[in-house]
């Protein structure tokens, strides 16, 4: 259960993430989806690896 909650705190790209994702999304008059895309994979797949080198492997430890 704590592997698919972390998870999906990296659901960026999608207007259904999150609220804040929601308002990024609907304001086109200060960000491009373009610009959404070009920063949000990247922070998603650095998020994805931490979380599979230290999130993964600590909360096996501890739980």
């Amino acid at each position: 259960m704590i592997c698919i909650a972390q998870i999906v705190f990296f659901a960026l790209l999608t207007p259904a993430a999150s609220p804040y994702c929601g308002m990024m999304h609907a304001r086109r008059d200060l960000i491009s989806m373009k610009q959404i895309l070009k920063m949000g994979f990247p922070m998603v797949i650095i998020g994805w690896l931490m979380y599979t080198v230290l999130g993964f492997p600590l909360s096996q430890i501890l739980f």
